[in-house]
């Protein structure tokens, strides 16, 4: 009986913990979200492309980490209510090493207006995803909001990074990322009471990462039973009942 009460508390403990998973944590810190991941991460960056490439209703995968694949708008609506078109981005400063996510309005260098609103699909439950944004523009807290696993991250103007220049003009990358305490399929890009096209922006370096395996706590659990001592054989004799026989006649 001993053995059956804790393997009934070994699994409550297991599944429980599992089940408790952390809550859901916001980052405007590259360094900060990446050190909380629970796992590896895969990124996309959008080098492997041409700039121009379009993405409207694409499915793009990230290299490295968990493999999945980040689906994007067949368009999308900026703050004025033009249809505009996702594409790769190659002539403007970015946080990795050529091209980055816009659109396709060369008026404004191809890069999204603020009030656009983007929402991507995951081809698989994430725990993680976090992204760059990078402006030449004077922002405000709260300007862009990233949202997944039911977290909003918030933009702070304090946490920037200057990445380059371009026509003169300086551009700084911020940064939003959400750990989750368990798995979401999709993540978007909103905005702050007031904004719409104030400023411009381009997105770069898409991370995500993998959500546990919901048969993880299972595999411990048969490991620790594994090793739980097998319970020994009573050692006093055992007494054997013989059947009376009737004497033959």
């Amino acid at each position: 009986m001993k053995i059956v009460r804790l393997f009934g508390r070994l699994t409550a403990l297991l599944l429980g913990a599992y089940a408790a998973a952390g809550p859901a944590q916001p980052f405007t810190d590259t360094t900060a979200f990446l050190n909380a991941l629970p796992g590896p991460a895969g990124v996309l960056a959008f080098d492997g492309l041409a700039g121009g490439s379009d993405l409207s209703g694409a499915t793009l995968n990230v290299t490295g980490g968990p493999g999945t694949g980040i689906r994007f708008p067949d368009s999308v609506l900026d703050w004025q209510g033009a249809t505009l078109r996702l594409q790769v981005v190659g002539d403007n400063p970015t946080s990795s090493p050529a091209n980055s996510l816009g659109v396709d309005d060369p008026g404004n260098f191809n890069s999204i207006s603020g009030g656009t609103f983007i929402d991507l699909g995951l081809t698989a439950p994430v725990s993680a995803v976090g992204l760059s944004f990078i402006t030449p523009d004077d922002l405000s807290d709260d300007d862009i909001r990233l949202i997944a696993g039911n977290e909003t991250a918030s933009l702070l103007v304090d946490d920037r990074t200057l990445v380059g220049t371009f026509g003169g003009n300086p551009y700084y990358a911020y940064f939003l990322g959400i750990v989750a305490g368990s798995g979401f399929n999709s993540a978007s890009i909103r905005y702050g009471a007031g904004t719409g096209g104030a400023f411009f922006f381009n997105a770069d370096d898409l991370t995500l990462a993998a959500a546990p395996l919901p048969g993880t706590p299972l595999l411990i659990l048969g490991g620790a039973l594994a090793a739980l001592p097998r319970r020994q054989r009573s050692s006093r004799p055992s007494v054997r009942r013989g059947r009376s026989c009737a004497s033959a006649p």
